[in-house]
């Protein structure tokens, strides 16, 4: 499977998206790196745990580092959700 964003592709983010909705299994969410703050990812959300926490994975799993290699995120790590993509 090919990675879902290419270099030179662009995004839109909407970063107040989740400001008075709630954060949904399925949302392309652009996501702090846990592991090293100054990065950034987008990811897609596959369970939100009532705790807040979020467990993120790529779309392109066999290449992908998320959830399952640092853990869950929390709410305040997402800074936006994915509203469009531009090839």
């Amino acid at each position: 499977m090919l990675p879902l964003l290419r270099e030179g592709d662009e995004i839109l983010i909407d970063p107040r998206a989740y400001v008075n909705a709630k954060i949904q299994p399925d949302d392309i969410v652009w996501v702090q790196d846990p592991r090293n703050r100054k990065n950034e990812m987008v990811k897609q959300v596959l369970t939100v745990e009532p705790s807040g926490q979020i467990f993120v994975v790529g779309l392109n799993r066999a290449e992908s580092t998320d959830s399952r290699h640092f853990g869950t995120v929390s709410s305040v790590q997402i800074l936006g959700k994915v509203t469009s993509q531009f090839s």
